[in-house]
């Protein structure tokens, strides 16, 4: 009962971390982009479908906190419905103690509603419900593209599925996929009037040098050291065990083990959790010898996967794997303090309110000033412009419009594909711009000079420039 306790406190802790997050870490840059979509519903958008869109209109950082729980338990359920035994609080703390766990129930981005349609579909399976598994499925192609390698491992398990006839498990199959299509054809239908998009944008990727070292240093950053370790050795060990050698002999009492367990569900728990990891991961790890492969790419493989691993590593092995976690998550949990005490300039985009608020102070000897133009879709995001750039109207003398003209030395973005049908920027406004970002981004347009800041303002320490003009002159 003790040890009962001491789990339930540790979780309870856990889900707090999180609460806490949610409340005082600022709203980073990718999330106010998401926000944007989402005051803008459409079918698609420049580089993943609409599914972020809803999950940021219906509720955001708030329904990462209390929905993404429920697929933990979703994953859980699964897995005990097919074999498992482990305790779901134990699998709780092990998964809230990764920093794939603990950013899943904060931000807001196109791999919250992902995990949630995803335990669905696993759910589905556990239950052998084809209408709950297609209902998952298709909620997850309108959420990333990136569920397709996992949806493969799952429609393998369907047609090899033991509990049902051979016929009938095709049956189902066949009625499922021909669903999905259909349900995800609206979104196909979007992308094929819009140059693929999200395809072509995540096909693009260029390739570097370190991709592939890149790719297994998210993984141990994600999963939180040894978990990866852990989970590679079980993808081999499984592996070797499908294709024995004279060196690899299982033990008969295993083997006895394994037989009677398979006896009472119908289901190879090891099978079950290998098709429901392997697949996305090792296809992305593939994939990153040919195209930069972001480390998020593979969060479908982790929950099966740390679920395997708490079902069959030893307690040592365990702890040892949970303690080094939390070396990767607990640092998280300053991140608020950080962002407080470090200059805008460093890190990625983040915090609109504290950007707005330097940039007035940079603007404040400039009266002449009434349009801020915005070079990367991070700080339009964060400053709250439209997709559609609904400010771009005639300003009063108190306010300052943005404006989003083109990409610079950023990736494209669902404003690109907007600033399409805007045109290009009036030549009347490039005497009153303040170009958030450096002077070089601006010398296509007008004569361009750095804007001098506070030195002794630490918070503040942005790269601003302005276009040169005789009226803007101070003499």
């Amino acid at each position: 009962m003790k040890h009962y306790n001491w789990l339930k406190w540790a979780c309870l802790l856990a889900w707090l971390c999180q609460a806490y997050l949610v409340v005082y870490l600022p709203e980073v840059a990718d999330e106010a982009y998401y926000k944007r979509w989402s005051e803008y519903l459409d079918w698609g958008y420049f580089d993943h479908p609409a599914g972020v869109a809803w999950w940021s209109f219906a509720g955001g950082r708030l329904l990462n906190l209390f929905i993404l729980p429920i697929a933990w338990l979703n994953f859980i359920w699964a897995s005990r419905a097919c074999g498992a035994r482990q305790s779901k609080l134990i699998i709780y703390l092990v998964v809230w103690s990764t920093p794939l766990g603990l950013a899943s129930g904060v931000l807001v981005t196109p791999d919250a509603p992902l995990l949630f349609s995803w335990s669905l579909a696993v759910l589905g399976y556990g239950l052998c419900s084809y209408r709950l598994m297609t209902l998952g499925l298709a909620l997850g192609l309108w959420s990333k593209v990136m569920i397709i390698p996992a949806m493969s491992g799952l429609l393998y398990l369907c047609l090899t599925d033991q509990r049902l006839q051979e016929r009938t498990r095709y049956i189902n199959s066949l009625l499922m996929s021909a669903t999905l299509l259909l349900i995800y054809l609206p979104q196909l239908y979007w992308s094929a009037h819009h140059d693929w998009l999200p395809w072509s944008f995540q096909t693009g990727r260029q390739w570097r040098f370190f991709s592939s070292f890149e790719f297994i240093g998210g993984q141990f950053l994600v999963g939180g050291g040894l978990w990866f370790f852990y989970l590679v050795i079980g993808y081999k060990d499984y592996l070797a065990q499908q294709f024995p050698s004279r060196y690899l002999m299982n033990d008969h009492a295993d083997i006895e083990v394994r037989e009677k367990d398979f006896s009472v569900t119908n289901v190879d728990f090891d099978r079950l959790c290998f098709f429901l990891s392997a697949p996305s991961m090792l296809i992305f790890a593939m994939l990153s010898l040919f195209l930069r492969v972001e480390a998020n790419w593979t969060a479908l493989a982790w929950p099966m996967g740390l679920i395997w691993l708490v079902e069959k590593l030893p307690s040592s092995k365990l702890m040892k794997a949970w303690k080094l976690s939390l070396v990767f998550s607990v640092p998280c949990l300053l991140l608020p303090v950080v962002h407080d005490l470090i200059p805008l300039r460093w890190g990625p985009p983040r915090d609109g309110q504290k950007l707005r608020t330097c940039i007035k102070k940079a603007q404040k000897d400039q009266p002449v000033i009434r349009y801020w133009v915005a070079g990367r879709y991070q700080e339009a995001a964060l400053l709250g412009l439209r997709l559609d750039q609904s400010e771009r109207v005639l300003p009063s003398p108190k306010k300052t419009s943005i404006i989003y003209h083109k990409a610079f030395e950023r990736r494209k973005s669902q404003y690109d594909l907007w600033s399409k049908t805007t045109g290009n920027m009036d030549s009347s406004k490039l005497c009153q711009t303040l170009w958030i970002g450096p002077k070089e981004w601006a010398q296509d347009y007008c004569l361009a000079e750095d804007l001098m800041l506070d030195p002794h303002d630490d918070e503040c320490r942005l790269k601003l420039s302005r276009c040169r003009c005789s009226s803007m002159m101070k003499n």
